[in-house]
């Protein structure tokens, strides 16, 4: 089972890929603009180096906060928009 977790509650941006609960590939980056520019990017980085496609994700997670509240905005949109896209659970 693979699993995308985000968190982009603070001016650290967090992209993780676990197979299981092994993690297989991470990113952590310090936002100097916004995570708007960077979240995705940043998640396909992170799956390029992980080897896998997104269509092989089967459950996505990101962090609801307490953080920023446009960084945590960004971010859950971000991953509503790709669970919707992939049919997997957020």
């Amino acid at each position: 089972m693979y699993t995308l977790a985000v968190d982009s509650s603070t001016s650290l941006s967090s992209v993780v890929v676990l197979e299981n609960s092994t993690v297989r590939a991470q990113l952590i980056q310090t936002v100097h603009t916004t995570h708007s520019d960077c979240l995705m990017p940043a998640i396909e980085t992170v799956l390029q180096c992980a080897g896998i496609d997104r269509e092989e994700l089967d459950q996505l997670v990101v962090c609801r906060g307490p953080g920023s509240f446009s960084g945590l905005r960004i971010g859950i949109a971000a991953m509503n928009g790709l669970a919707m896209a992939l049919k997997v659970p957020l």
